[in-house]
């Protein structure tokens, strides 16, 4: 098990967490190992990726299924937005998840977010998105630099059912409930249309997205 390593929030507030610094206070700490750091979303890129949701999704509130949560970065910034009714995310990773739930009473953040600490399958998140009572917004940002190479990221395995985010996106778009499910691929790797017919590939704030919006086709050919 890795060491949790500490660092006070002064030197990251800005970076990661600037809502939670407050004038003449003593500074939090933000739990994090420095595998786990090196793949937090800062706090504006995701921002941006949470307002890229909002607007993908119709104009009332939604909640939010996450899938490979880490310790937190994504998960703040949408159980912040004011949309989102609540955050369910996945973080198989025992010592990741701890930290995950230490940076969200850190920011004041748990009550919105339900943390399933156990891998994500089709089976569980079609099941979850079932259930919503609201819209679904689907996100999903894999460690890939902890991950073996790949080719084909999308066809990665991502659990022990060898299941890929193609699989998870599959499922997922079919359901009434889920309006978008959105991938951060990995840096430089080229999305093609001609393979991806019904996606849409951003860059935003330097970052690669793909997504699947209802307002697309749903029928996915690959």
């Amino acid at each position: 098990m890795p060491v949790r390593k500490e660092k006070t929030l002064s030197q990251f507030a800005h970076h990661f967490f600037p809502e939670t610094v407050s004038r003449g206070m003593v500074r939090p700490t933000v739990h994090f190992t420095e595998g786990a750091l090196k793949q937090m979303t800062p706090h504006k890129k995701a921002v941006a990726i949470t307002d890229l949701i909002c607007d993908l999704m119709p104009k009332t509130t939604f909640n939010v299924l996450e899938v490979c949560a880490g310790t937190g970065g994504n998960t703040m910034a949408f159980a912040k937005c004011s949309r989102v009714n609540s955050v369910v995310c996945f973080e198989s990773d025992p010592a990741v998840a701890a930290m995950l739930r230490a940076n969200l009473k850190l920011t004041n953040t748990s009550s919105r977010v339900n943390l399933l600490d156990s891998e994500a399958t089709v089976d569980k998140l079609s099941h979850l998105a079932s259930i919503s009572g609201h819209g679904v917004a689907v996100f999903v940002d894999p460690p890939w630099g902890l991950i073996p190479p790949y080719h084909d990221p999308l066809h990665t395995p991502m659990n022990a059912k060898r299941e890929c985010v193609m699989d998870w996106v599959h499922a997922l778009m079919d359901i009434a409930s889920v309006h978008v499910v959105m991938i951060k691929v990995p840096t430089g790797y080229t999305i093609s249309h001609s393979t991806l017919p019904h996606s849409v590939y951003r860059k935003i704030a330097k970052m690669d997205m793909l997504y699947f919006h209802k307002k697309k086709p749903n029928k996915l050919c690959f």
